[in-house]
């Protein structure tokens, strides 16, 4: 069996063939991602709400930010003389996805505005709660393990993901209180601009350290 410490695990254990433990951690994120998604596509349908509505798109759109880093990961084993290029390149495939998710939930936020639809705030606030919960549970995972380019950029998916939940439950809580029906599709429209800000950042920040 594989073990090692700590030490080694920050240093030669990402050039060990054997050791997949950054793979590992990575499976884990994505298993939790996809039954959110499944669970937040639902919760938005059911419960007419555009800000549920871009979470889900953004939690799938995640999802597939996850696998692009699962595959990093395993040529970085693999292939450990090219980690700097495939890092790169997995986070630059992450900040593009990024912002697709924001004008995905732009899309959406505007739509719903048009149509008005009337939200079912008691189930969208269940839905985003447990999203909210699932993403705690992701960021932590990310979190424990070595620190990268790869992880750095799976994180600002994540702790984005979690703003737009909090977007979510603020809509959830303020639409029966005021009683005002665009409060959730602008909520959406918000959460979309703040996405496109992070989907550029990590864009951006993988640019400057490729050229330097």
């Amino acid at each position: 069996m594989h073990q090692h410490t700590d030490a080694v695990h920050h240093g030669d254990c990402l050039y060990d063939e054997e050791c997949r433990c950054e793979e590992q951690r990575y499976w884990m994120v994505l298993l939790i991602a996809v039954p959110t998604f499944v669970v937040e596509l639902w919760g938005s349908l059911a419960g007419n709400s555009a800000a549920l509505m871009g979470d889900a798109m953004h939690v799938f759109v995640d999802a597939i930010g996850v696998y692009v880093t699962v595959t990093v990961a395993r040529k970085v084993r693999l292939q450990h003389a090219d980690e700097h290029l495939l890092r790169a390149s997995g986070a630059r495939w992450q900040g593009l996805l990024i912002m697709l998710t924001a004008l995905l939930v732009l899309y959406e936020g505007c739509e719903h505005f048009v149509r008005g639809q009337e939200m079912q705030s008691g189930l969208v606030l269940l839905v985003a709660l447990l999203g909210l919960l699932a993403n705690a549970v992701q960021l932590w995972i990310v979190e424990r393990g070595h620190k990268n380019v790869t992880s750095k950029g799976l994180a600002v998916h994540i702790t984005s993901d979690l703003m737009v939940s909090g977007g979510v439950i603020a809509a959830a809580i303020l639409t029966p209180w005021t009683g005002l029906a665009w409060i959730d599709p602008v909520v959406s429209i918000l959460i979309a601009l703040f996405i496109w800000c992070c989907g550029i950042g990590v864009y951006n920040d993988t640019e400057h350290t490729h050229h330097h």
